[in-house]
């Protein structure tokens, strides 16, 4: 059975309760239905309307199917503020996942073959972080350092005596410079032990051909618009989520090329944005370092039946005017979706902001201490 195009309407164009606006738009395929095709739907429908005194009718706030404005859910919901701008935070935190999975999954594809390798690698890892947990309970931090592959003398004080604790333990200032010092060097020294040993395991337990990736993120939100001019007042409402999911399928087509890529050689924009000071913590806040990245994430790997798919539901919104004792309010709700063929692409923005990980809120600190005169 060909894919042809299958649409379908309907809106009773009420301007009023139980007004509602239904449309489908996409294409149909022969079983057993597995290819992502494009396809848009939306369906809106009004719950409440009241009004009374000088307000005659609705003028079209009621009708399912006509626009709005912002805030208010209706066909054009998309593109209007503030929902476009949190359809950028959601595919920006959809494609953060998205890369993380693919990277992973295509160095398993990568390391499939190196299977004896990886065994080998997974014991040298354990026996490395053996030892350092055996150093850091003996309060060792310079070999503790050292079995993690870091030079001791570029982040801890060389005041430090093996046996006891640093010199000048006993002073707040110094202790703190101590433990920060110590900090960053172990944090990003074994995260990434771990991590291997990690990938180790899964490159042993499990052959790669044509892996699916898939990742899905949302950002709710609740909006208020609450304005006065003159004497009549004006009240816009809305809670829900938005929502945006992507995948495709992942095939390695060059593995020294990917492995390139990883180690930051085919992207100069790349290179000049990890030379900047503390850029990696302007990422905690930023998609500026993703949006470099993207040109070259593809290296050495292909997409096969790649697509994306937003979805906004608006579980309520409201709205209400009034003018002396006359008033007239508008309740509705309602799901737009739009997938497409194609993957996502980064968008220059801010991340949505909220509390820090632990380990995020440790490394800020340690960093900052650096500032501090000795």
């Amino acid at each position: 059975m060909a894919c042809v195009k299958k649409n379908f309407y309907a809106a009773n164009q009420i301007d009023g309760k139980g007004s509602l606006s239904y449309k489908a738009l996409g294409n149909c395929q022969a079983r057993p239905y597995v290819k992502p095709l494009a396809y848009q739907f939306h369906h809106i429908t009004t719950d409440h309307a009241q009004k009374s005194g000088i307000y005659a009718s609705y003028g079209n706030m009621a009708n399912a199917d006509a626009f709005k404005g912002s805030i208010l859910v209706g066909p054009g919901s998309f593109s209007d503020a503030p929902y476009a701008g949190l359809v950028v935070q959601a595919t920006n935190k959809c494609l953060d996942k998205f890369y993380n999975e693919l990277d992973e999954q295509a160095m398993l594809a990568v390391n499939f073959a190196e299977r004896k390798q990886s065994a080998s690698m997974m014991t040298a890892r354990l026996f490395q972080l053996a030892r350092f947990g055996k150093a850091l309970r003996k309060f060792d931090l310079i070999t503790a350092a050292r079995s993690l592959g870091l030079d001791p003398k570029s982040g801890i004080p060389t005041v430090y005596q093996k046996g006891g604790r640093p010199k000048g333990w006993s002073n707040a200032k110094a202790r703190s410079k101590i433990v920060a010092d110590a900090w960053l060097e172990f944090h990003f020294g074994w995260e990434p032990l771990v991590k291997d040993i990690f990938h180790a395991t899964q490159v042993l337990q499990s052959p790669m051909t044509g892996k699916t990736v898939q990742a899905n993120a949302g950002v709710p939100f609740k909006e208020r618009d609450f304005q006065k001019p003159y004497s009549e007042s004006y009240l816009r409402e809305a809670e829900g989520i938005v929502l945006h999911k992507c995948g495709a399928t992942l095939l390695v087509t060059d593995a020294n090329a990917y492995a390139a890529n990883r180690l930051g050689l085919t992207n100069p924009a790349a290179w000049a944005w990890e030379l900047i000071p503390f850029s990696f913590v302007v990422d905690w806040f930023t998609t500026v370092g993703s949006f470099i990245n993207q040109w070259s994430d593809l290296e050495g790997v292909k997409l096969v039946d790649p697509w994306n798919a937003s979805t906004l539901v608006v579980k309520t919104c409201k709205y209400a005017k009034s003018y002396s004792s006359s008033y007239l309010e508008v309740r509705s709700h309602g799901v737009l979706f739009s997938r497409n063929l194609g993957m996502s692409r980064y968008k220059v923005a801010f991340r949505p902001m909220k509390g820090l990980s632990l380990a995020r809120a440790a490394t800020a600190i340690a960093l900052l201490i650096q500032f501090l005169p000795r």
